[in-house]
């Protein structure tokens, strides 16, 4: 299943690179078809045309998509094509960029998880100058779905990330070792000192960071 994808502008083209990278499939839906040819000239699958519109999203396989991005700069658009989404196309994952912060409770309202980046931005400023170690609620971003960074200081915790049970319902997204960032995969084996991104319920996370750092339960 691919990955798609809603605006070819700074922010969708960097979480393209990303997941492409980590072996995604991607489709990009971009409606300024000069936009859009470079970035069929990169490499990506594009679909010229507006991420609001059903039809646009359906070329577009959404309704089979593991998950669909929408990162335009523009709330009105990017609010009408979760709703879309959700209610026509009933696609279970789907994640928002909202550019204005007092946008995010009516994205929730539409069953999209949304990511504020004024809000992103303050917490990677606050956690910067913290203390490194295990690293409480970075983000609300839905009601019971949180992101939290976690390190790994549990000898248990250095397998693969698919064969550690506590890990089951949680998605880690970014391991940081050292002074790099990767998105990791069911075969990446964690190591001490690793810092790792989670997404997740609150329950799930509370079994996960067990799991990760000794002494945590």
């Amino acid at each position: 299943m691919s990955i798609v994808i809603a605006g070819a502008g700074e922010v969708g083209l960097r979480a393209a690179s990303i997941l492409k990278a980590a072996g995604e499939p991607i489709v990009i839906i971009e409606s300024d078809e000069q936009v859009a040819t470079t970035v069929e000239e990169a490499g990506y699958t594009v679909v010229v045309g507006d991420a609001s519109e059903a039809r646009i999203l359906r070329s577009a396989g959404v309704e089979d998509a593991k998950a669909l991005l929408i990162a335009t700069p523009h709330d009105p658009v990017n609010l009408l094509a979760a709703q879309v989404a959700r209610s026509q196309l009933d696609c279970a994952n789907v994640y928002v960029r909202v550019n204005e912060p007092k946008n995010v409770e009516v994205f929730q309202e539409v069953g999209a998880i949304s990511i504020s980046q004024t809000e992103a931005v303050a917490t990677e400023l606050a956690y910067m100058v913290t203390d490194p170690g295990i690293f409480d609620v970075l983000a609300q971003v839905e009601e019971d779905v949180t992101v939290i960074r976690v390190a790994v200081t549990d000898i248990k915790a250095q397998c693969p990330i698919s064969s550690n049970q506590a890990l089951v319902g949680t998605l880690i997204v970014l391991v940081t070792r050292g002074q790099s960032s990767f998105i990791p995969n069911g075969s990446t084996e964690l190591r001490i000192g690793d810092v790792v991104t989670i997404f997740g319920k609150h329950n799930e996370l509370a079994s996960a960071r067990a799991a990760l750092s000794a002494g945590a339960g």
